[in-house]
């Protein structure tokens, strides 16, 4: 069991370290998915909805709608830069 657990968390994607929030308006037909992909297109999409997710109090990234206002990760750079 041990040996499972730690293999599963080897395979995890590596969370970027987070320096602060930007704000994005989610468009007609757009999910908290297309938004992770398009303001960090670099990073493991997961980190980033996991992060939207629990920056808006959401208990799932389906539940948006068109006009709402997310708060989202800003990330530091490899070497040292933002990425907004």
């Amino acid at each position: 069991m041990v040996i499972g657990f730690g293999l599963w968390q080897g395979l995890q994607p590596m969370a970027p370290q987070v320096i602060g929030t930007r704000t994005v308006t989610v468009l007609p037909g757009q999910s908290v998915w297309a938004i992770a992909e398009s303001v960090h297109p670099e990073i493991d999409p997961r980190i980033t909805v996991d992060l939207i997710e629990e920056a808006n109090g959401l208990r799932s990234a389906s539940l948006v709608r068109p006009g709402a206002v997310l708060t989202v990760p800003v990330f530091e750079r490899a070497d040292g830069a933002t990425r907004r």
